[in-house]
C-alpha cells in the first residue's frame, strides 16, 4: 500500500508541477506550433508543368497525392536523402530520371481527362477523372497483368472464345 501511495504521489506532483521537455521551451515562445514539412520550403523552381502561380501548400498536396498514389518518398523523384528536412533537398534538380518519367505520366493523366474521357459515352451527370492511383494503386509500376477471372458457378461452362475477323 505505502508503494502505491508513493507512486501515485510522485504521479500527482508531475502532473500538477509538470517539466518541460529539455531546451523545448527556451527554443519558442510558448504556444507555437511546429511548422508543417511544407512550410520550411522555398518557391518552387523548375516548374514545367504545373502552375507557376501555385502556392506552397497546394504543391505540397500535389506531391503529397503523387507519393501515395505511387507508394513512395520524395526521394523517388527529387535529389535528396530521406529523413533528411525538405531544406536540405534539392528538388529543382532533374537529376533522377523517375521526375522526368513523372512529367511525361502527368501530361498522359492530363490528356485522357481533357481529351479521351470526352470521346466516351459516359453519364454526363457523373464526373469521370482517372488519376495515378487510377493504375498504380499504391505501387511503383503498376500491374499490367489483368486479374484472374472470378470463379464458375459449378456445372457452367466457359464462353466460347472470341471470333477472329
Amino acid at each position: 500500500m505505502k508503494k502505491l501511495t508513493a507512486i501515485l504521489l510522485v504521479v500527482l506532483v508531475t502532473a500538477v508541477f509538470g517539466q518541460n521537455p529539455p531546451d523545448a521551451a527556451k527554443d519558442k515562445p510558448q504556444g507555437e506550433a511546429p511548422k508543417p514539412a511544407w512550410r520550411s520550403l522555398k518557391p518552387p523552381t523548375n516548374l514545367k508543368l504545373l502552375n507557376k502561380d501555385i502556392n506552397e501548400r497546394e504543391l505540397f498536396q500535389v506531391m503529397k497525392g503523387f507519393s501515395l498514389s505511387l507508394g513512395v518518398r520524395c526521394v523517388y523523384c527529387h535529389k535528396g536523402e530521406d529523413g533528411k528536412p525538405f531544406d536540405t533537398f534539392d528538388f529543382a534538380s532533374d537529376e533522377k530520371p523517375t521526375k522526368n518519367q513523372a512529367r511525361k505520366m502527368f501530361v498522359m493523366v492530363q490528356d485522357i481527362n481533357k481529351n479521351q474521357l470526352a470521346k466516351l459515352d459516359l453519364d454526363p451527370a457523373k464526373e469521370h477523372k482517372v488519376s495515378c492511383w487510377t493504375c498504380h494503386r499504391g505501387k511503383q509500376v503498376p500491374d499490367f497483368e489483368l486479374p484472374p477471372p472470378p470463379p464458375r458457378p459449378e456445372g457452367e461452362k466457359p464462353p466460347p472464345p472470341a471470333e477472329k475477323k
